[in-house]
């Protein structure tokens, strides 16, 4: 089906969806959309709808892949890094909003310092680490087996005194960001810069961090893959969305023409 034949024509103006799992996974190679999807970009695009890209990775890397893909539409924005940069497209690079990412940024300063170091000094003077990312607004820790009991109990006593900061515990790993940097920090500043309202967009992910994103302030329609988490299908359903019977890109495809 074409968009000009879909219920949403006319309507629609800005697609947001994920990447890793989303509208990546089960080609090959990875780091760029499937062909289909490409074209399903360029169709969206011609028809009115301008689609963004709401995902972790930093504004750059979403350019190369846009890049090193078939598609020969350009999205209306970057977003990434949890909602901390939107970037706008241009031949050489993204580019980001530098008001945007300086207001993220002195916040972000303010709650490293007062929370995040603290927190982070303490698990790895506390436990035997295997591995550290740390990306300034991102810190993620991992530690061998077998400690993964210690580490959630760890967790548990230190969550209440960091109000400010989301922390995540597995198995064998702990993350934290600041908790106001989400997905759907991006998708208001982009609403308000352009003036597109919530019944104008509809959103595509897979995961927890997705959620944000897929509230009813910023899109009105949502959709998802077949693997994508139960809590992303619970909201997506919640939402009178569609879940693609299919994985990854093929399934978001299916499920924007199930409306």
């Amino acid at each position: 089906m074409k968009f000009n034949r879909h219920p949403l024509y006319g309507k629609l103006k800005l697609f947001i969806f994920d990447l890793d799992n989303t509208a990546l996974g089960g080609y090959v190679p990875y780091v760029r959309f499937p062909d289909k999807f490409c074209k399903f970009l360029d169709d969206l695009y011609c028809n009115g709808c301008n689609w963004a890209i709401n995902t972790t990775w930093d504004p750059h890397g979403q350019w190369e892949l846009v890049r090193q893909s078939r598609v020969k539409s350009h999205p209306l924005f970057y977003m990434g890094e949890f909602g901390r940069t939107i970037a706008e497209d241009t031949e050489t690079d993204a580019v980001p909003l530098k008001n945007y990412l300086k207001k993220n940024d002195d916040k972000i300063k303010y709650i490293r310092e007062k929370y995040m170091d603290v927190l982070f000094k303490k698990i790895i003077t506390s436990f035997p680490i295997e591995k550290v990312f740390h990306y300034g607004h991102l810190f993620q820790v991992i530690l061998p087996a077998g400690q993964g009991a210690a580490l959630n109990d760890f967790i548990l006593s230190e969550k209440e005194k960091y109000d400010e900061i989301e922390i995540i515990a597995t198995e064998n790993s702990v993350s934290a960001r600041p908790s106001f940097l989400n997905k759907g920090l991006a998708v208001r500043e982009v609403m308000r810069l352009t003036g597109i309202k919530a019944n104008e967009i509809l959103t595509a992910g897979d995961e927890k961090a997705d959620i944000a994103m897929m509230s009813e302030k910023y899109s009105v329609y949502s959709v998802c893959p077949s693997n994508a988490s139960d809590e992303v299908k619970k909201c997506v359903i919640k939402k009178g969305g569609h879940i693609g019977n299919g994985k990854y890109s093929d399934g978001v495809m299916e499920a924007f023409y199930s409306y």
